[in-house]
Formats: C-alpha cells, sequence, structure tokens
C-alpha cells in the first residue's frame, strides 16, 4: 500500500479537502479522563487518507452472542475504498467503488445525506504509568526525600500476551509487553497539537504526553501537554542526554508489536465493509462473538493504575533502569 504520510503534509491536505476484529486498542477516553502516552511514530511517519466517521452499521447478526456484555456498535468508522495518494488510488483492488460513498444515506449532517470521507491521522502510542516516589527510592538514593509521593518519571505499561496458532489455540506461555495502542484522529482536535510539538522540538518522540479528552461525540477536544523530557546518562561520552524513540534501535522492538498499515488496510477490507456497512454482503463467520477472542468494537485503554507503594528489589532495579530511560527488548507477539 502507498500510504500518505507527514503531519505537515496532513495539515495542508486537510486545509484542501473538501468537506475489525484484531486485538488492537485505539485510544477511547471518556469526558475528563486523561491518560500518558509516548509516540511511536514521529510527524513524517503519521499516515493519513479519507476516513468515513460515525457511520451506522446494518446491526448485529440473529446469532451473535458478546460474552463480555457489550451491544454490537451503533456506528463504526471505516476508511474510504475511494482514498487516493498522489491521484492514486490507494486501494485498486476495490476498482474505485465504495459502499459507504456510493449507496448509503440519511447522514442528518450532510445536505444530500451522503457519507462523504474527512482526512483522518493515524500513529501509534505506548501507553505509560507514572512512576511515584517511594521511600524506598529515597533509600536507594534515586530521588530526593521532598520527591517522595510525586512523580519522579515514567515507565511503559505492561499487558499479558498469548501467542496462538492459526486456529487461535494458545502456544507457549503467556508473556508481558508495552501496550501499544493506535491513535486515529483528526488534525483539528488531536493532531494539530502534537503537530506543534514537533515544530516546537523538532520531533515527538523525545518525551510524555498527556492526554485528557474534553466533551461528547463529535463535540470532543483533546488537550494535548508535553511532559518533561526523560534525561539519561550516555555512556559513551558521560554527560546527560534525552531519551527518545528518534533512533531505529529504540524504536523498533515497540514498532514491531503493532503493523499500523495492516490495521489501517483492515478498515478497509471486504471482511470490515461487510461486517458492519454493505447489506448485499454476509457478515463473515469470524464476526460472530462465540471464541472469546474478538469484538466488533473499538473500545481502547482509559485512565492509569498508580505505581506500587513497596516495590521489591528486583522491581526497584527495573525501576531505576526505566527511570534512566532504558527498556528491555520487546517480544514481537502474534496477539
Amino acid at each position: 500500500m502507498a500510504f500518505a504520510k507527514g503531519g505537515q503534509a496532513a495539515r495542508e491536505e486537510v486545509k484542501n479537502s473538501l468537506p475489525h476484529f484484531n486485538r488492537v486498542k485505539y485510544l477511547s477516553l471518556k469526558n475528563g479522563e486523561s491518560i500518558f502516552l509516548r509516540l511511536v511514530d514521529d510527524s513524517p511517519d503519521w499516515i493519513y487518507i479519507q476516513q468515513h466517521g460515525f457511520v451506522p452499521t446494518k446491526g448485529a447478526p440473529k446469532d451473535w452472542k458478546s460474552e463480555s456484555g457489550k451491544k454490537w456498535p451503533e456506528s463504526m468508522n471505516a476508511v474510504c475504498r475511494k482514498a487516493k495518494n498522489k491521484g492514486d488510488l490507494v486501494f485498486p483492488e476495490h476498482g474505485g467503488q465504495c459502499f459507504i460513498c456510493d449507496e448509503m444515506t440519511g447522514n442528518d449532517r450532510s445536505k444530500d445525506g451522503r457519507y462523504r470521507p474527512s482526512i483522518k491521522l493515524w500513529a501509534r502510542a505506548i501507553v505509560r504509568d507514572e512512576i511515584i516516589g517511594t521511600q524506598a527510592m529515597v533509600d536507594a538514593g534515586l530521588i530526593e526525600d521532598h520527591e517522595k509521593n510525586q512523580r519522579v518519571g515514567f515507565q511503559d505499561h505492561e499487558i499479558e500476551v498469548q501467542d496462538t496458532d492459526k486456529d487461535g489455540k494458545p502456544v507457549g506461555d503467556p508473556k508481558k509487553q508495552p501496550e501499544i495502542i493506535v491513535l486515529n484522529m483528526g488534525m483539528q482536535n488531536f493532531f494539530g497539537a502534537l503537530q506543534a510539538s514537533y515544530d516546537a522540538y523538532g520531533t515527538v518522540l523525545d518525551r510524555d504526553y498527556k492526554i485528557t479528552r474534553r466533551g461528547e461525540k463529535l463535540d470532543t477536544e483533546y488537550d494535548i501537554v508535553p511532559m518533561d523530557p526523560i534525561m539519561t546518562q550516555d555512556p559513551e561520552s558521560g554527560r546527560m542526554v534525552k531519551f527518545t524513540l528518534q533512533a531505529d534501535e529504540a524504536r523498533e522492538p515497540y514498532e514491531k508489536l503493532l503493523d499500523l498499515e495492516g490495521v489501517i488496510t483492515e478498515q478497509a477490507s471486504d471482511r470490515h465493509y461487510a461486517t458492519f456497512f454493505d447489506t448485499t454482503k454476509e457478515i463473515p463467520t469470524r464476526a460472530k462473538k462465540d471464541d472469546g477472542k474478538a469484538e466488533p468494537d473499538e473500545s481502547g485503554t482509559g485512565t492509569q493504575e498508580e505505581a506500587p507503594e513497596a516495590p521489591s528489589e528486583a522491581e526497584l532495579a527495573a525501576m531505576r533502569d526505566r527511570m534512566m530511560g532504558k527498556m528491555a527488548p520487546a517480544a514481537e507477539s502474534k496477539a
């Protein structure tokens, strides 16, 4: 796929434009909730594409059941199958036809009722936990006494994952890895603030960001506050430098945990359209919630839990590394 990339390029495209089932988590906050994130993709690598938002679904199949009690979504997003990059169709295999553009009506936000796409951006981010200063850190000389009970840094939020074979059966033991989520938002209410940070600092990969949602549904804005960089000692020069994911070797372990282009392609797939929108197609069997592994929604991650108040010696050593900007190589997972 030839996806268009670049935060500044997306900003210009927005100005000029007219009005799944993988275990993928999207940024999803309720009004007033906050989360700490560190981006994996820098501004020049943000993908932007024409996308349909809040499109009504055709409804759940009669035999679909949700073990978690969640309802079938009333609306979903979809990447437009007519999306182009430099004049060429991004998905030529669909022949320039898009069921949402061509067949769906009833949109009360447009004069003719059509569901037109708009430019949305995509990037990956690591969910981060605050590190709260403890007496154990004071005793170990990691922090000053006045920093106790204060935020002294950030660390990756880890989740447990389980590899599976092609039949969905577990392979090996569960393992922990950093939690990666997808950012899929517009330039005006979200990525514009991050682009401003990129313009100021030359990168968005050198610090954590606090994201807070304000509002509901279409009337939503996000407060995005850049945190102070984490400083670490360079082993060669001995100088204190910023911990950043700009270097390929620091960023690649995170990139391997989630195929962003694959996620975007899924939103334009026959399976996605047949499941939620195309009334001429049967809903694929995989859409039925019968194996406990997937549900047709895009719920994301909420607020953070506090760090442990009394870490063990092993936890303290690991925390010391994280405070100094070090990360153990992340294991690749199929989950």
